[in-house]
């Protein structure tokens, strides 16, 4: 029954409810593109991410080898002048 009322619309009632189906379209196209935006930044972000962390890491690595190597040679200096 719901069918045949729709089909009874008048123009004027026709063409407002194409215009709101029109509007509504584009504004789902509108969210749908800003989606795909926040999609595509969201994986910009995690490679950033990886990267920072890869960064990181390395940093890490140069830090203990500096220290390991400036703790042999505070050991070597020790032992030179424990010897005069």
């Amino acid at each position: 029954m719901e069918y045949n009322h729709l089909m009874t619309l008048t123009a004027p009632a026709a063409s407002a409810a194409e215009s709101q189906l029109e509007a509504l379209e584009a504004k789902i196209h509108k969210a749908l593109e800003k989606l795909s935006q926040v999609r595509e930044e969201n994986t910009r972000l995690k490679q950033e991410l990886e990267d920072r962390d890869r960064q990181l890491q390395e940093f890490q690595r140069e830090k203990n080898d500096v220290k390991t190597r400036v703790e042999r040679l505070l050991k070597q200096v020790d032992a030179l002048t424990r010897d005069e």
